[in-house]
Parts: structure tokens; sequence; C-alpha cells
């Protein structure tokens, strides 16, 4: 799909504006991505994080004078061709979120910074969690969070083990598929949307339909690859908190702690989480 950033009414409406180019697909049922670029053909540098689908799965389409429709299972994007931009996510007949109005664009700072952002509706009551492991209150509404790696302690609103990848209360959950700086808005700068923001030229994000926190988790984990969602660093009460323990046994019978040392030390055994 091709938008404009303002409503074409004649032939000098084109002159001197931006056009988006919009992709949608749905690379597994209950799943649809949204791929928006202002100026294709820059160099990819990369990374890119691994996301899975199933190359056999075809998504329903449907197009008339009114709306353009993709549905993937349950989950339906409507994008109105007349009228404002209007791009709304629903679960069978009850609608998630909406991205509309002035709410998909590109900005461009002062430093000569290209940005792509795009804002996703709240509704009345809508809290939002996730976007991986933080020392923040667990609601985010309200919350700038930046998903960028750092190791500042637990006093602080930083963290180090950052997921572009947010939940809903009402039913689904968000992934931004960009490994760089992402920095969300819940609730902040607009009290009724949830923005994201990546510099560049692309803005690529994925609508997981639940209904429930354990589906979306599950088309979160399918989509993003189950092999690289197991790579992120162990921490204590994972569901893998086990694993680490054979290896920390066997570095210490092989490196012993000074005798000094053995009667301020707890056994290995206490500090395993069970």
């Amino acid at each position: 799909m091709y938008a404009p950033v303002r409503r074409i009414e004649h032939r000098g409406s084109v002159l001197n504006i931006a056009l988006l180019t919009v992709r949608l697909t749905a690379p597994l049922p209950g799943v649809i991505g949204i791929e928006v670029t202002h100026h294709a053909g820059g160099m990819d540098r990369g990374p890119h994080f691994e996301l899975t689908g199933d190359g056999t799965y075809r998504p329903e389409t449907d197009v008339v004078d009114e709306a353009a429709e993709i549905r993937s299972g349950p989950l339906t994007a409507r994008v109105s061709r007349r009228g404002p931009w209007r791009l709304q996510f629903r679960h069978e007949d009850r609608v998630l979120t909406t991205n509309g109005d002035k709410a998909l664009g590109f900005v461009d700072t002062p430093a000569g910074e290209h940005h792509m952002f795009a804002q996703l509706s709240l509704g009345v009551g809508e809290t939002v969690y996730g976007l991986g492991e933080r020392f923040t209150a667990f609601v985010k509404n309200g919350q700038v969070v930046d998903t960028w790696n750092t190791d500042p302690g637990t006093a602080s609103e930083q963290a180090y083990k950052s997921i572009p990848f947010y939940l809903s209360s009402r039913g689904y959950g968000v992934l931004v598929a960009d490994p760089g700086r992402v920095s969300f808005e819940v609730a902040s700068e607009n009290t009724s949307a949830t923005q994201f923001s990546v510099e560049g030229q692309t803005l690529r994000f994925y609508v997981v339909d639940g209904p429930t926190p354990a589906g979306r988790l599950e088309g979160r984990a399918t989509v993003g690859s189950r092999r690289s969602w197991d790579r992120r660093p162990y921490r204590w009460g994972s569901p893998r908190r086990r694993q680490p323990r054979p290896t920390a046994n066997a570095y210490f019978v092989a490196h012993p702690l000074p005798s000094r040392w053995r009667s301020h030390c707890h056994p290995l055994g206490r500090m395993t989480a069970r």
C-alpha cells in the first residue's frame, strides 16, 4: 500500500509531499507483520532478529471499495481506503487496537537523524506490560522505555535484558523487529496510545493475537524463533534455572576457593532457585 502524508484532493496535492510504503504480511496464524518504509534502497547493515514463519501458510485477503483486509487466523488487519489513514486490528469482531490518523510517519531531527514511528491506540483501563527485565513499575503505562542494554544496577530505569515486545491487557502483543535502540512511549506523550520509534528508513513490527497472555507469549516465541529466545542470558527464576548448575559446580570443583573464604560462602546448592 502507498500512503501519502496528506490527503490527495487534486493534482497539486501530489507536489512536495512524502509517500510511505506499507506492507502487511502474515507469517503465521494469529500474527500480522507491518513494514513501513520511507526511502528504500539503503545499505542493509544488520544485524536482524531470527524470525520464523510457515512458508506454506497463506492468509486470506479481501479488497473492496471501502477497505482492504488481511486475515490471519482470528486476527484481522483492516485498512480504510477512503478518508483519513486508519489501520485497525481485530480479534474476530472485537477491536484490539488502531493505528489512526497522524499515528504513522517519520521525523527528521536537527542532528540529521531520521526516525520512523508508529502509534497504537490504548483503550480505557488498558494496561501494558513487558519490554524485558525492568526495575520500574510492572505496569508500563506512563513510562518512556528505551530497549538498549546497559548495566546501571537495579536502582535505575535502564536495564541489561531489554526485549522490544510488550503485552496488552486487551488481548494482543506487539514485537518491534529491530535489534537497535527502540524508544517506547507508553501512554506518556499521548495518553491514549503506545508509541514506538526507531532510527532509520524502515519500521517493522508484528501484532500477535492472544487472546490470553500465554497465547501471546507463544506467538512471540514462535515468530521470534524459539532458538534465539532460549539463547538469552541466564537469570534467577527463569524456567531454565537449573541448566547453569552443573557448569558452575564443575568450575568450583576445578577451581576451589581459598580456605580462608570457604567459611564465608554459602553452598552452591542454596543459591539455586527451586
